[in-house]
Protein backbone atom coordinates (compact mmCIF):
# COMPACT_ATOMS: atom_id res chain seq x y z
CA UNK A 1 0.00 0.00 0.00
CA UNK A 2 1.33 3.50 -0.31
CA UNK A 3 1.46 5.98 2.34
CA UNK A 4 1.63 9.51 1.99
CA UNK A 5 2.73 11.35 5.09
CA UNK A 6 0.19 14.13 6.28
CA UNK A 7 0.61 17.39 3.96
CA UNK A 8 2.46 15.13 1.47
CA UNK A 9 0.27 14.12 -2.46
CA UNK A 10 1.83 11.83 -4.49
CA UNK A 11 -0.19 8.97 -5.84
CA UNK A 12 1.00 5.71 -6.41
CA UNK A 13 -0.44 3.19 -9.19
CA UNK A 14 -0.05 0.19 -11.29
CA UNK A 15 0.14 1.45 -14.83
CA UNK A 16 -0.46 -0.54 -17.77
CA UNK A 17 0.53 3.02 -19.98
CA UNK A 18 4.45 1.90 -20.00
CA UNK A 19 6.76 -0.88 -18.56
CA UNK A 20 9.99 -1.46 -19.79
CA UNK A 21 9.26 -5.40 -19.69
CA UNK A 22 5.45 -7.45 -19.44
CA UNK A 23 2.81 -5.21 -19.27
CA UNK A 24 2.58 -3.15 -16.19
CA UNK A 25 4.88 -0.62 -13.92
CA UNK A 26 4.62 1.40 -10.70
CA UNK A 27 3.61 5.12 -11.82
CA UNK A 28 4.35 7.74 -9.29
CA UNK A 29 3.32 11.04 -9.36
CA UNK A 30 5.02 13.53 -6.95
CA UNK A 31 3.91 16.79 -5.38
CA UNK A 32 6.15 19.67 -4.25
CA UNK A 33 6.41 18.88 -0.04
CA UNK A 34 4.99 21.70 1.92
CA UNK A 35 7.32 21.17 4.69
CA UNK A 36 10.86 19.30 4.67
CA UNK A 37 11.07 15.67 5.27
CA UNK A 38 7.75 14.80 4.20
CA UNK A 39 7.21 11.95 1.94
CA UNK A 40 5.19 8.99 0.50
CA UNK A 41 5.94 5.76 0.41
CA UNK A 42 5.77 1.70 0.31
CA UNK A 43 8.28 -1.08 1.11
CA UNK A 44 8.33 -4.52 1.53
CA UNK A 45 10.28 -6.75 3.64
CA UNK A 46 11.82 -9.94 2.41
CA UNK A 47 14.90 -12.50 3.61
CA UNK A 48 18.20 -12.50 2.35
CA UNK A 49 20.85 -15.05 3.24
CA UNK A 50 23.38 -13.91 5.87
CA UNK A 51 26.69 -12.52 4.78
CA UNK A 52 25.83 -11.79 1.09
CA UNK A 53 26.32 -8.92 -1.23
CA UNK A 54 23.15 -8.20 -3.07
CA UNK A 55 22.35 -5.43 -5.74
CA UNK A 56 19.81 -3.93 -6.64
CA UNK A 57 18.70 -3.38 -10.25
CA UNK A 58 15.47 -0.72 -11.22
CA UNK A 59 14.47 0.54 -14.80
CA UNK A 60 12.92 3.76 -14.53
CA UNK A 61 11.44 6.22 -17.10
CA UNK A 62 10.57 9.89 -15.68
CA UNK A 63 9.02 13.53 -16.83
CA UNK A 64 10.13 16.80 -15.20
CA UNK A 65 11.82 14.60 -11.91
CA UNK A 66 12.91 16.80 -9.23
CA UNK A 67 16.46 16.24 -7.55
CA UNK A 68 16.16 13.84 -4.72
CA UNK A 69 12.39 13.62 -5.93
CA UNK A 70 12.11 9.51 -6.02
CA UNK A 71 14.94 7.37 -4.07
CA UNK A 72 14.87 3.37 -3.21
CA UNK A 73 15.77 3.01 0.68
CA UNK A 74 17.49 -0.07 2.33
CA UNK A 75 16.67 -0.53 5.79
CA UNK A 76 16.70 3.17 6.19
CA UNK A 77 19.84 3.60 3.96
CA UNK A 78 19.37 5.64 0.75
CA UNK A 79 20.67 3.34 -1.63
CA UNK A 80 19.50 4.77 -4.86
CA UNK A 81 18.66 8.29 -5.49
CA UNK A 82 17.11 8.32 -9.74
CA UNK A 83 18.53 11.75 -11.27
CA UNK A 84 16.22 14.61 -12.13
CA UNK A 85 15.17 15.29 -15.05
CA UNK A 86 13.45 13.84 -18.28
CA UNK A 87 14.65 10.49 -19.75
CA UNK A 88 13.14 6.86 -21.39
CA UNK A 89 13.69 3.64 -19.87
CA UNK A 90 17.24 3.81 -18.07
CA UNK A 91 18.70 1.27 -15.67
CA UNK A 92 20.08 1.69 -12.62
CA UNK A 93 21.85 -0.05 -10.02
CA UNK A 94 23.76 0.15 -6.69
CA UNK A 95 25.22 -2.96 -4.36
CA UNK A 96 24.82 -3.37 -0.67
CA UNK A 97 25.79 -5.98 1.70
CA UNK A 98 24.11 -8.01 4.53
CA UNK A 99 25.94 -8.73 7.75
CA UNK A 100 24.86 -11.87 10.14
CA UNK A 101 21.75 -12.32 11.61
CA UNK A 102 21.08 -10.81 15.40
CA UNK A 103 19.69 -14.28 16.00
CA UNK A 104 22.19 -16.70 16.05
CA UNK A 105 20.08 -19.52 15.12
CA UNK A 106 19.32 -17.76 12.29
CA UNK A 107 20.90 -18.09 8.86
CA UNK A 108 18.81 -15.39 6.90
CA UNK A 109 18.05 -11.07 7.78
CA UNK A 110 15.66 -8.98 7.06
CA UNK A 111 15.89 -6.35 4.73
CA UNK A 112 13.58 -3.73 4.11
CA UNK A 113 13.31 -2.37 0.11
CA UNK A 114 11.28 1.07 0.61
CA UNK A 115 10.55 3.28 -2.64
CA UNK A 116 9.77 6.74 -1.19
CA UNK A 117 8.78 10.34 -3.34
CA UNK A 118 9.72 13.30 -1.72
CA UNK A 119 9.45 16.00 -4.61
CA UNK A 120 7.26 16.81 -7.70
CA UNK A 121 7.61 15.01 -10.70
CA UNK A 122 6.36 11.78 -13.06
CA UNK A 123 7.90 8.26 -13.24
CA UNK A 124 7.45 4.62 -13.69
CA UNK A 125 9.21 1.65 -12.41
CA UNK A 126 9.92 -1.54 -13.83
CA UNK A 127 11.61 -4.67 -13.18
CA UNK A 128 12.57 -4.17 -9.18
CA UNK A 129 15.45 -7.05 -8.55
CA UNK A 130 17.57 -7.88 -5.55
CA UNK A 131 19.96 -10.41 -6.96
CA UNK A 132 22.20 -11.78 -4.01
CA UNK A 133 25.33 -13.74 -3.65
CA UNK A 134 26.73 -15.44 -0.46
CA UNK A 135 30.61 -14.32 0.35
Amino acid sequence: AWRNESGYAATAEVSAVESHQGTHSLRIVGSEPVRAQQRGSTGQTFPVPQRSRCKLTVWAKSRNLQDGAVRIAIDGWDALDLPAGTYGWTEFSTEFEVGDAEDPFLTVVPVKLEIVSSGAGDVFLDDIRVTVTPF
